[in-house]
């Protein structure tokens, strides 16, 4: 029983866990912020000399009745289905999010396997009485094994969602560009403040999944073949070591995903969003 293992493995996935749930929470908070405070504003606003008060609402709409009369009233419709839009919003991320946290700990458990070829065939050696250079190829090919198996699960995530991620793109920058014209156009206090959190909002949520997919990139490459440095391959047979100089050629190339057939998904990937972003408001303004 590996007791060692299964601590490492709990601790990854404890680990993977609050990952997901603290960039959930908070875009579900950020969120029902946002529904909230038009209501908040109305609440505290003050009459006019006529005694009538602005009220305010969560987007601009039509209704066939007299949304002033009837303010509650068309203050539940909205919020209603602007949380039921929100919310799918955010579990499609969570969802996407929590994948990439599942390839970035298989990434962890192969460099922790790599890290111990060595003490792995020494052990088989000496309970089985097996030639070292056979367990070191054993175990060399598991690691291979592993690599493989996680380039193939990136590539058909990459295929699966490079048309969802791109159209995200496109809607991100779009709604950007919507909320910034919406506070350059706001006369109130209130609803310049509102429109900051619905942009913090927007922005927040793609730079969490950026900034995963990048790290993702990052440890598929300079992180794996750390990891090979670091281990003991000065001591595993001629065999062995060939098979991990393999799996550093490999992971010169990172695993990445794609934003449509344009751009890859990464923390620079926001810089092309706050451009494309300006481009929009440019065009509406």
């Amino acid at each position: 029983m590996n007791v060692a293992g299964d601590k490492g493995d709990n601790k990854q996935q404890n680990l993977g866990s609050r990952r997901d749930a603290k960039p959930m929470g908070q875009r579900i908070i950020s969120s029902f912020s946002a529904q909230i405070f038009p209501l908040i504003c109305t609440l505290m606003s003050t009459a006019n000399e006529d005694g009538i008060k602005q009220k305010y609402y969560i987007v601009a709409n039509w209704v066939p009745f007299d949304k002033y009369e009837y303010y509650y009233t068309t203050y539940i419709i909205q919020f209603i289905f602007t949380i039921y839009a929100e919310m799918y919003i955010i579990f499609c991320g969570t969802f996407f999010l929590s994948i990439l946290n599942n390839i970035f700990g298989q990434i962890l458990v192969l460099e922790d396997n790599i890290n111990k070829i060595y003490g792995k065939a020494k052990i088989q050696c000496e309970n089985d009485r097996n030639e070292f250079k056979q367990a070191c190829n054993y175990f060399a090919k598991q690691c291979i094994q592993e690599h493989q198996n996680i380039i193939s699960l990136v590539q058909q995530l990459d295929e699966t969602f490079e048309n969802y991620i791109f159209v995200d793109y496109i809607c991100t920058s779009f709604g950007l560009s919507i909320v910034v014209l919406q506070f350059l156009l706001e006369d109130t206090l209130q609803m310049k403040i509102a429109a900051i959190g619905f942009f913090l909002a927007f922005a927040s949520q793609s730079l969490i999944i950026y900034y995963n997919a990048d790290i993702v990139a990052i440890e598929s490459s300079h992180g794996l073949s750390l990891a090979i440095f670091r281990s003991d391959w000065f001591e595993l047979d001629s065999s062995a070591i060939h098979m991990l100089q393999i799996v550093i050629a490999r992971a010169q190339k990172p695993l990445t995903l794609s934003i449509g057939p344009f751009k890859k998904v990464g923390v620079e990937s926001m810089i092309a969003l706050f451009k494309a972003t300006y481009s929009f408001l440019s065009v509406m303004w």
